[in-house]
């Protein structure tokens, strides 16, 4: 990263404690030693399609592969509007997104499509740094959280506001395709 500040964290799993204790403690460390939280607002669990691509390209499943990849758009997609929608209600704005994605052969296969996607909504590249120097991200919710929780769902949270209701589609079709 040559000069660059590579001092970012994101928490595996977005876990950063169950309790509060653990919470405030990892902070601390990080902050001792110079890190910076890498926030996500949206994630639309991208890993979970490496393993079934795989095996239906073992299979040469065509028709299971273009179902994986309407899959992969429609859940990219969702989770874009839900994100959207949840940052109006919690800041009254919108704000500079944080997107997680993992490295993965169906990951390269979609990322053409997936940038596709981010144009067509209107979203536009910019680097973690300059994302998190959106004010939304120097408010700390302080809430634990057992994993998975993006900002978004921790501020909520912290604010009592409700999730905005979405149609979950369920991982384990994922899970038993081209078995």
């Amino acid at each position: 990263m040559g000069a660059s500040d590579w001092h970012w964290l994101r928490f595996p799993f977005l876990r950063e404690g169950d309790t509060l204790e653990k919470r405030r403690a990892l902070r601390a460390f990080l902050g001792e030693h110079g890190y910076k939280v890498a926030e996500v607002t949206l994630s639309f669990d991208d890993y979970a399609y490496n393993d079934p691509y795989a095996r239906c390209v073992a299979r040469n499943d065509a028709a299971a592969l273009d179902g994986l990849a309407e899959s992969y758009l429609s859940r990219a997609s969702q989770a874009l509007s839900v994100a959207q929608q949840e940052a109006r209600r919690i800041y009254g704005r919108d704000v500079k997104h944080v997107m997680l994605l993992h490295v993965g052969g169906f990951q390269m296969i979609m990322l053409p499509k997936l940038m596709e996607l981010l144009q067509q909504g209107g979203f536009g590249l910019v680097t973690l740094e300059e994302a998190q120097r959106d004010p939304a991200y120097a408010i700390d919710p302080d809430v634990p959280s057992a994993g998975g929780a993006t900002l978004l769902d921790l501020m909520r949270s912290a604010r009592g506001i409700p999730a905005t209701p979405r149609a979950e589609e369920r991982l384990t079709r994922l899970d038993a395709l081209c078995r």
